[in-house]
């Protein structure tokens, strides 16, 4: 089965520019899963702060 994926989603020849075209694939991938992270990280202080502000809310 898996031979039929490869022929089917093969790659094209790059030649000389083999290099820099999937360099540029791992930076953008690389660049996402850091926008990735630091996104959650963000959500999570985010929902720690408005959580501690209703918690005081609700105190009063």
């Amino acid at each position: 089965m898996h031979w039929l994926l490869a022929e089917r989603f093969n790659m094209p020849d790059l030649g000389n520019y083999a290099f820099h075209v999937l360099s540029s694939y791992g930076v953008t991938t690389l660049v996402i899963i850091i926008v990735i992270i630091f996104s959650y990280i963000k959500y999570t202080r985010a929902k720690k702060s408005l959580e501690k502000i209703e918690a005081n809310l609700n105190g009063k």
